[in-house]
């Protein structure tokens, strides 16, 4: 062989050489981009699933609160419910106290005025009834 084609050959193979340095180069930072850009993607998806898992306690705890308000707002309501039926009962019984208490003077009043419309009465007596009838409604 020649010393041109020892040269040529050399400088193929250096050539050569350097070129698969150069690809093992480009290989080496394309494989690195990639694990990066698959980093990147993992690290969004992970902040994207603890964003959800926040929104999710949120509405969790939201809930709850909620839950806790209605049910103190039913419990308010049911124990008002309760004073009201006591109240009712209360006046319903006052009431019927009242009306028993009324009606026996109402009917005696009736009763008295009957007699003076037929004339049962003289009128003297009817004079004595009316003064007791009203010394009775003096307040």
């Amino acid at each position: 062989m020649s010393n041109l084609e020892e040269y040529m050959l050399y400088k193929d193979s250096i050539l050569n050489y350097d070129i698969k340095k150069d690809i093992e180069i480009l290989q080496s930072k394309y494989e690195l981009e990639k694990t990066e850009s698959s980093l990147k993607d993992l690290e969004l998806k992970n902040q994207k699933n603890r964003i959800q898992f926040q929104i999710g306690v949120l509405i969790a705890i939201s809930l709850i609160v909620i839950a806790s308000i209605l049910f103190y707002y039913l419990r308010k309501t049911n124990n008002l419910n309760k004073n009201l039926e006591s109240s009712i009962l209360v006046r319903n019984k006052l009431l019927s106290i009242i009306a028993h208490d009324l009606k026996t003077p109402i009917s005696n009043i009736n009763t008295l005025m009957l007699e003076i419309k037929n004339g049962s009465l003289n009128q003297l007596e009817q004079k004595m009834l009316l003064e007791t009838l009203h010394q009775h409604t003096i307040i």
